[in-house]
């Protein structure tokens, strides 16, 4: 995940944040809560694991 896509992630999340109420800001699923920058930094996790990996991949295919 590119730096503009993660600063684009953050900024959503944290309008978002700004602009709604605090109650709609936690998602409830089955047993646990959700906050919304949880949601937006588990997705750049996501998307920094992806990018490492398809990294190595193409590290790992010119050494060969």
């Amino acid at each position: 995940m590119a730096k503009q896509h993660r600063m684009l992630v953050i900024t959503v999340a944290c309008l978002y944040s700004v602009v709604v109420p605090r109650s709609w800001q936690i998602f409830h699923l089955d047993d646990f809560e959700v906050g919304v920058m949880s949601l937006a930094l588990t997705l750049i996790i996501a998307g920094c694991v992806i990018t490492v990996l398809r990294r190595f991949k193409r590290i790992a295919r010119a050494l060969r």
